[in-house]
């Protein structure tokens, strides 16, 4: 019984020493050291956890729970601590590039949002026009259509609102645009 105890025990920590040395990836590959991914992203979560150590002390010391000396002693330490985390993770960043992984992809994103978002305004800006009456696409500026003649009133004849591109009721008083009677 004890033999098989101390066989676990055996077990399980060959397994929690040697763990760190087999992880997986994503994809199910195993991996004898950590991929720049995973070290960048240990890295950023230690200078978080040093920084929240820090501002702990400050905390502490402003609360009267640790002396001057203390607190000095162990910001120093923890200090020294973060500047090198930060000084690996900027190594790290020249490692690859000059610039972390992470932010070439939110440069990417964003670059895609301002198109869409310009693509969208363009698009919204350059839409067609259309003559209340026969349908016919307007020119930028015309007074009548070129299709039937019919003028092309920018404002509610009832209200005086401005009315939008191809509306067909007045956003302000719900006068029908083109003229034609509900029902």
């Amino acid at each position: 019984m004890s033999t098989a105890i101390g066989i676990i025990i055996v077990v399980v920590a060959f397994a929690f020493v040697f763990w760190p040395m087999f992880r997986t990836s994503a994809d199910g590959e195993m991996q004898a050291e950590p991929t720049e991914d995973t070290r960048l992203g240990e890295l950023r979560q230690e200078r978080e956890r040093l920084f929240a150590t820090i501002s702990e002390l400050d905390s502490d010391y402003e609360m009267g729970n640790l002396s001057q000396k203390d607190h000095n002693e162990l910001r120093r330490r923890y200090e020294e601590k973060a500047v090198s985390a930060i000084k690996q993770l900027d190594e790290l960043a020249e490692a690859t590039d000059g610039e972390e992984p992470d932010s070439n992809i939110g440069d990417a994103i964003e670059q895609k949002v301002k198109k869409l978002r310009s693509s969208r305004t363009s698009a919204a800006s350059t839409a067609a026009v259309t003559c209340d009456a026969c349908g016919g696409e307007l020119k930028p500026g015309s007074k009548f259509c070129a299709h039937c003649g019919t003028a092309t009133a920018r404002f509610c004849a009832n209200c005086g609102a401005k009315r939008a591109p191809n509306a067909i009721f007045c956003g302000q008083c719900g006068t029908r645009l083109d003229g034609k009677r509900t029902e």
